[in-house]
């Protein structure tokens, strides 16, 4: 059994006693306090965002959202798509090249990209319009920007779904994820290029990043 200390006038063991039990507290409560601040530091480090990107429409681009090729072959449509908002499209084509692309892009800022440094899910809005009407849409992931090259590429049916958010990165295989680098510069992009010998439209839309859990 543990000893009992009699404390008694004129007797400092018991002072003794307790002031090592005092010292043990403040010990514990300094490695606590430690503990509380490493993790408070350590926590934008390890948060991991999801990020939405919507087409610019009528505008060329926006912050995350850029469209390229000839202005005459692209076309929008205001109070449709994703949110009843609007969606891009143009027709697609067989040569050996893209004329039409555009491309939905995480933060590269210096001050927030590392929180896009991650594995995630691709979701993008499929209209049930006719204007997302071709078979072989191929989306393409640069992991590491365009200093990286194309590191996959996704074939999705357009004119399978309707009024859906389609999960890009699953479509050759089970429910899964690939990794970006946002501070190299990660994206999506989507060309009119299918080489389907009947020439259909293709639609853009609502992109979404979806980090993996922990």
């Amino acid at each position: 059994m543990p000893q009992r200390v009699n404390v008694i006038a004129g007797d400092n063991r018991g002072d003794e006693n307790w002031g090592m039990v005092a010292m043990r507290r403040r010990r514990v409560m300094l490695v606590m306090m430690f503990t509380v601040v490493l993790s408070l530091t350590a926590s934008p480090a390890l948060a991991h965002l999801q990020h939405n990107v919507d087409d610019a429409c009528a505008s060329p681009d926006s912050t995350y959202f850029s469209r390229f090729g000839p202005e005459q072959f692209w076309h929008w449509i205001t109070g449709n798509g994703y949110n009843n908002g609007c969606f891009i499209w143009t027709t697609t084509t067989a040569g050996t090249s893209s004329v039409n692309y555009a491309e939905w892009y995480l933060p590269s800022q210096p001050e927030i990209c590392s929180g896009y440094v991650h594995d995630f899910y691709v979701d993008t809005w499929i209209d049930g319009d006719y204007h997302f009407g071709t078979t072989s849409a191929l989306y393409r992931r640069w992991r590491y920007g365009h200093g990286g090259g194309i590191t996959e590429t996704y074939k999705v049916s357009q004119a399978a779904l309707a009024d859906v958010f389609k999960r890009v990165t699953s479509v050759n295989g089970p429910p899964t994820y690939d990794h970006f680098d946002a501070c190299k510069g990660g994206l999506m992009s989507l060309g009119d290029l299918t080489k389907e010998t009947t020439q259909h439209y293709i639609g853009w839309d609502y992109m979404k990043y979806i980090p993996k859990p922990h």
